[in-house]
């Protein structure tokens, strides 16, 4: 399976501009200008997913147009506040399920959506329609996902439990099914789970590795950090470059090490306070490194600098109290990823069936 080439949408042009009307042609060519940024000369890729809408609605190029619009034109924030990206999209899938598909991608497509829009409750019907259609570990893993934030956890853990049986490549649903065994009160569950994840940590000699990975040393001292067992999380932290990490952004792990080395976690969140200094005089000061940066960008930067540094400085003086976190803020998803109708290089289906 492989992406269409530049001389492969050459040629679909050309057939263009003998069959203008062709909805399969111009969706490929759209996907052609999706994966081919270099031969855009403006906004191409959109165009002709919504000439193929325009044309004729369909199932097909109602949902991929929809996938556009939601996945790609509404990830830079302007599309979404001007244009109303996020919202068109929602609305042009909802019509696409109006044609009644066959296939799974248009119902878990609107799932994920709704899912995405933190509209849990709603999502579950489509998901589920989607998972009667075709069992895939990202739709059951959604589900799972979707009632925990519904805070039904036992179906919850249901589902969690049966894309561990089946497949947990990069250990998402494991971690997920953790957090759900934490909120029903096993934490000999949640202490198995860790010991068996944190077993897979790599060296500090490989940084970049887990830094890649979903879930890696910080989703695992977390949940140590939720059974109390403080020194394991640590154990973790201490696997990676305990350099590397931001305090203040893993503030569990860093209550952890506040408890086991109070010796090392003040110099360490000195060092953070000095850092971020550094960095507000270099934005204040007009350095050329921020440049690039917008005026309201800079001051949002310059405001969370002063709040971290506040932050960090009260740290060194008053007590640092137990941290409790909320739980929907660490459960994870599984990401849509490409539900294109006829895209090769995902080896997606060309038309509904």
């Amino acid at each position: 399976m492989s992406a269409i080439t530049e001389l492969e949408l050459n040629e679909l042009i050309k057939k263009y501009k003998e069959d203008s009307t062709n909805l399969d042609l111009i969706n490929e060519i759209a996907i052609g200008y999706f994966e081919n940024h270099e031969m855009k000369n403006g906004d191409e890729d959109l165009e002709f997913f919504e000439l193929a809408y325009k044309l004729k609605r369909t199932i097909k190029s109602t949902h991929n147009y929809a996938w556009f619009l939601y996945f790609e034109w509404s990830e830079i924030e302007w599309r979404v506040n001007e244009d109303n990206a996020i919202e068109k999209a929602i609305l042009i899938q909802k019509e696409c399920l109006e044609f009644k598909p066959k296939s799974y991608l248009p119902y878990y497509q609107y799932g994920y959506m709704l899912l995405d829009q933190k509209r849990y409750e709603d999502a579950i019907p489509f998901l589920i329609e989607a998972l009667a259609i075709k069992k895939d570990i990202r739709i059951i893993n959604n589900l799972g996902f979707c009632y925990f934030n519904s805070e039904n956890y036992e179906t919850a853990k249901i589902y969690f439990e049966e894309v561990v049986k089946i497949q947990d490549v990069d250990n998402l649903n494991l971690y997920n099914l953790a957090l759900t065994y934490f909120h029903l009160d096993d934490l000999l569950g949640v202490k198995r789970i860790a010991e068996k994840l944190k077993d897979k940590i790599k060296p500090s000699d490989d940084i970049e590795f887990n830094f890649g990975e979903i879930v890696a040393v910080y989703e695992i001292g977390f949940l140590y950090f939720l059974i109390g067992e403080y020194e394991s999380a640590i154990e973790c932290l201490l696997k990676q470059d305990i350099r590397e990490f931001d305090l203040f952004d893993f503030i569990e792990l860093s209550y952890s090490l506040y408890l086991i080395d109070r010796v090392k976690w003040n110099l360490l969140i000195k060092n953070l306070v000095d850092e971020k200094m550094v960095l507000l005089k270099e934005i204040e000061s007009g350095h050329e490194d921020w440049d690039e940066y917008s005026v309201e960008e800079k001051k949002e930067r310059i405001q969370d600098l002063k709040e971290e540094i506040l932050i960090g400085e009260e740290a060194l003086i008053d007590k640092f109290n137990l941290p409790i976190p909320n739980l929907k803020d660490h459960i994870i998803p599984e990401y849509a990823g490409c539900l294109l109708f006829d895209c090769k290089r995902h080896g997606n289906i060309k038309n509904d069936q």
